[in-house]
């Protein structure tokens, strides 16, 4: 009878490969950018407000947000790392206790306190600076989304992010 045992699954060094991928788009997005004319210093400043615009409307049928408002109540505190404009701060503000919003672009939160100006939200903690290099108090829950892309020792950025969640 033939041996049907499939064979040995080679084992994934996931971190290289995460570091691999991250400088492959890295390298993409510079030479994007030279063809657009776009330096990457100020990316988000130059596109905050359609990235607001293009986002924002769609909020009742974003999966992960859905996802989030299951294991949120009330009571709930929530870190949003990486919060830009506000996509998932602004939807969780309303039905949870506090929400801190961490982003390292100032255009992003500064629509962000526009749209908690003009909504009259009050429990947002909008804090400017680059997560690692950024301290908040822990929250019950901890979100990140659409961050990780140019992130390539993305290791220490999970573990803390992990650490700042109290579920």
């Amino acid at each position: 009878m033939p041996d049907t045992t499939p064979p040995p699954v080679p084992r994934i060094d996931g971190l290289g490969r995460w570091r691999q991928i991250v400088e492959r788009r890295r390298v993409q997005m510079e030479a994007a950018y030279a063809r657009a004319d776009i330096g990457t210093v100020d990316y988000w400043g130059k596109r905050a407000k359609t990235y607001r615009a293009a986002l924002h409307e769609r909020t009742d049928e974003d999966p992960f947000l859905l996802r989030v408002l299951r294991d949120v109540t009330a009571e709930s505190t929530v870190l949003d790392v990486g919060a830009g404009t506000g996509r998932h701060t602004l939807e969780l503000a309303p039905r949870v206790a506090r929400v801190t919003a961490v982003d390292p672009s100032v255009a992003m939160l500064g629509l962000l306190r526009e749209d908690m100006a003009a909504r009259g939200v009050g429990n947002i903690d909008a804090v400017q600076g680059e997560w690692l290099s950024t301290e908040v108090p822990p929250a019950d829950v901890a979100i990140c989304s659409h961050v990780l892309y140019p992130i390539a020792d993305i290791e220490p950025f999970i573990r803390k992010l992990a650490a700042s969640a109290r579920q």
